[in-house]
Formats: C-alpha cells, sequence, structure tokens
C-alpha cells in the first residue's frame, strides 16, 4: 500500500499485537515549517499572491511524505487531520479503537470471525467524540498543547 501525506495529517497503521489488540505498526511525520505553521496545499488568487512576500514559497503537492507498505489481512489504515492529533496522544487513539474493535472476533484457534468485526464508521465516530470531549476540556493536556 502506499501513502502519501502533507502538513500536520496523519496516518496510523494499526495491527494486532500478540494480546489481540491493535498497535501502531507505522505512522506518519508531521511536516511544519516552525510551529503551528503545518505544511499546507494552497491555490491562492493572483491578487493574493502579489501581497506574499517576495521570500515565500507555497508548499506543492510533491512536497508530501511518500510512504510504502505491506498490509496483512486485519490491518487497520486510520487517516486523520490534525483534529485528531492535536488532541489525542497515540495511547488515547489506541484505547478508543480497542474499545471499538475489541479483539475483533478474535476466535480461541486465533481465526477471526468476520461476523464480528466493527464498521468503520463506528471506529470513526469513537475516535472524533473522544477528540471532541478532550478539546473541549479546558484543563486536558492534549499534544498540541505540550508542543507549544
Amino acid at each position: 500500500a502506499g501513502v502519501a501525506n502533507l502538513g500536520d495529517s496523519g496516518f496510523c497503521l494499526l495491527r494486532r499485537g500478540p494480546s489481540g489488540l491493535m498497535q501502531i505498526a507505522l505512522r506518519s511525520e508531521e511536516q511544519q515549517h516552525s510551529w503551528n505553521c503545518p505544511f499546507q496545499l494552497l491555490r491562492a488568487p493572483a491578487a493574493l499572491r502579489r501581497r506574499l512576500p517576495q521570500n515565500v514559497s507555497l508548499d506543492r503537492s510533491t512536497d508530501c511524505q511518500r510512504y510504502r507498505f505491506d498490509v496483512q489481512a486485519g490491518d487497520l489504515l486510520l487517516c486523520y487531520s490534525d483534529g485528531i492529533s492535536d488532541n489525542l496522544h497515540e495511547h488515547e487513539i489506541l484505547s478508543a479503537i480497542n474499545e471499538e474493535v475489541g479483539e475483533g472476533g478474535l476466535l480461541e484457534d486465533g481465526s477471526r470471525d468476520l461476523r464480528k468485526l466493527v464498521s468503520p464508521e463506528k471506529v470513526a465516530r469513537a475516535l472524533a467524540q473522544a477528540a471532541y470531549r478532550r478539546s473541549m476540556d479546558p484543563m486536558a493536556e492534549v499534544p498540541f498543547c505540550e508542543s507549544a
């Protein structure tokens, strides 16, 4: 599989570990010019481009990081915006996902019961709700504040 990523959006390739729970097998790295100034694609109108300082270069799609990796049956590729990574630590992302997918229909012989797999929509909803709750908590120690 392959992923192209730019800026502070990201992805995690999740794979079940020996315990049956999802673990991070691979994750993207953020691209930032400086703190809180991520790479971004911008289609600027000519009038705006003329107002930019001459030494400012706009990010391009060719600036993206490219990842290639093998996937296995049962892997989960989580693609997200900075709304997730700014508000949830990796262990909180894993906790929310594992709460939804559990052991994913893991049977005693190690095989999977496909009837017990959780829908991607349910996983996405759980992550969005967890990130929203953290973003609304003024006392939360979130990754965004810790990186400042």
